[in-house]
């Protein structure tokens, strides 16, 4: 696919409305870029956890797992570096389908003496929403360029995206869900996704008029954002129950406010809370 292409096909599945912009606004992010590659949107212009449910499988949308309900906290690891701009490439993405059954630290090892870099679990998914038949059954991929520092340290896991048959309440059959394998010893799974090393060229930011990053390092558009009462127009319920969180939310500390059509984040450096209208 095209550079045009691949932005158009994000378009399609709705990627510039979780990101807030129009259509124009969000074609134009990619100026700059070149047709050889996958774009990829940036974590800090659309958290993993809300770009998930775009992915399809059997016209099924994808989910996060309840036990991966953390995953905007994954970010990337040291040896990888994301390009500082909103949609990025990366360059010959392979699903590792000779690492199966290796370990992640094994995988990881593996994938950076070849001269590699291992793919973030943004990426995993941008890959799978230009082609989600690229994904197949008992083919999954890791993702373990993301990975969660927390204060006890390195979290375990390490993301996945796979073809579920689980059925619940919570979750569709047969979906593609981001969940998770442990990264130590005695830990195995599918295969490794890679691509070739991130391009320097893109490892810098292309200035653009429409585009800067906010004080909380979220990436921002240019585009003038609507208010809380714009978006709760003729849901005053909805207005009450946002002042009631955004309270909360205060209490505990400062956090930015993004407003999109579809939703209400709150942000320190991902977001953590959403309000969104009834019935969304």
């Amino acid at each position: 696919m095209t550079l045009r292409q691949q932005m158009d096909q994000l378009i399609s599945v709705g990627v510039a409305e979780l990101a807030g912009i129009s259509s124009d606004a969000f074609g134009k992010l990619a100026d700059g870029l070149d047709d050889d590659g996958v774009v990829c949107v940036h974590p800090d212009l659309v958290a993993p956890s809300l770009l998930a449910p775009l992915l399809r499988h059997d016209a099924k949308p994808g989910f996060v797992v309840e036990d991966m309900t953390d995953l905007d906290e994954f970010g990337p690891i040291g040896s990888v570096h994301l390009p500082d701009r909103p949609v990025y490439l990366v360059r010959g993405v392979d699903g590792g389908d000779d690492l199966l059954d290796w370990t992640p630290n094994a995988a990881l090892s593996e994938t950076l003496g070849r001269g590699r870099t291992p793919l973030t679990i943004s990426e995993g998914i941008s890959w799978l929403l230009q082609d989600s038949g690229r994904l197949e059954a008992n083919r999954c991929f890791m993702c373990v360029g993301s990975r969660n520092v927390t204060a006890r340290g390195v979290d375990a896991r390490t993301p996945a995206i796979w073809i579920s048959r689980v059925l619940d309440a919570t979750v569709l059959p047969d979906a593609t869900p981001p969940r998770w394998a442990g990264a130590g010893p005695g830990t195995t799974t599918r295969g490794w996704a890679s691509p070739r090393p991130r391009a320097a060229s893109d490892m810098h930011r292309v200035r653009h008029p429409r585009v800067e990053v906010d004080t909380v390092g979220r990436m921002s558009t240019g585009e003038v954002e609507r208010t809380a009462e714009q978006f709760f127009d003729g849901f005053p319920g909805g207005l009450k129950l946002y002042a009631a969180v955004e309270g909360s939310v205060r209490d505990i500390g400062d956090a930015s406010v993004h407003v999109t059509k579809s939703q209400i984040a709150f942000r320190r450096r991902k977001a953590f809370a959403y309000v969104s209208r009834p019935g969304q």
